[in-house]
């Protein structure tokens, strides 16, 4: 999936392989530790020039934190070309058999970021509760020396936590930018549930019709999800153009929370 994704983002920038400098990578149950998929996924598209980083930072994060890699590196001038893949191979993988695990699903975005002339990338802001380090978590195989599977810890609190700390969060990340949800023009957060995806927008003043998800279509896809909801109002349903301004935001696995605004 991690190749197709990345093939075809290549396309839709009209960029050859051989042109990216770098490829971050991140998938949540990886065909190959070593070399890692993003070496394979190079290899298998061509990209005979590309260094090659697999990260993670706690599943649905992850995608944010790997653009914002990626735009630093850029600004930095260490690399001029960056493809960013994320796989969400969970669905059929990193759960036990018989689980009940409601509605995800499996999937993978790809972006290509390249140096501009001017700065897209407006701002960013990561923050992490210790408090909720374990509450989605697995171990790894190859430390137990077993299969092991993702599980979802109860922590007293939690839900709580969850509707109202993004809120919080985004409300502080908004005003330190002196940015109101109608400067902008789409809100697009990982989507958890629909129902709290809804909750986000409406306590920070979004009107409905500036959230953008696929929840109904594709259901949760960890840090594949925002790639894959960009592609579809890009591509399949074409409101998101070029001069737009948008406010991503995942939380994940850590636990992580970090926001961006972006200007396309």
């Amino acid at each position: 999936m991690g190749a197709r994704a990345a093939q075809r983002a290549l396309e839709d920038a009209d960029v050859s392989p051989t042109d990216i400098d770098l490829i971050l990578y991140w998938s949540f149950v990886a065909d190959s530790e070593t070399p890692n998929d993003g070496t394979r996924i190079a290899m298998e598209i061509g990209a005979s020039q590309a260094a090659c980083i697999a990260a993670e930072m706690g599943l649905s994060a992850t995608s944010l934190a790997l653009i914002c890699m990626a735009s630093s590196f850029i600004e930095s001038g260490t690399f001029d070309r960056v493809l960013v893949v994320t796989v969400a191979n969970w669905a059929n993988r990193a759960f036990e058999k018989g689980t009940d695990i409601g509605p995800v699903g499996d999937g993978a975005g790809a972006l290509v970021l390249s140096r501009g002339v001017e700065r897209s990338l407006l701002g960013m802001k990561h923050v992490r509760e210790p408090r909720y380090i374990d509450v989605i978590s697995a171990s790894s195989s190859l430390a137990t020396g077993r299969p092991e599977y993702l599980t979802a810890n109860k922590v007293a609190d939690f839900d709580k936590f969850a509707a109202q700390a993004p809120v919080l969060f985004l409300n502080d990340f908004l005003n330190e930018h002196q940015i109101s949800p109608e400067d902008l023009t789409w809100f697009l957060p990982h989507q958890t549930t629909d129902r709290m995806c809804r909750h986000w927008g409406e306590s920070l003043g979004f009107h409905e019709n500036q959230l953008l998800t696929t929840f109904h279509e594709h259901g949760t896809l960890a840090a594949a999800s925002i790639p894959i909801v960009l592609d579809h109002f890009r591509r399949e349903v074409p409101v998101v153009n070029e001069g737009d301004t948008l406010l991503l935001f995942a939380a994940g696995a850590g636990f992580n929370m970090i926001a961006m605004l972006w200007r396309l």
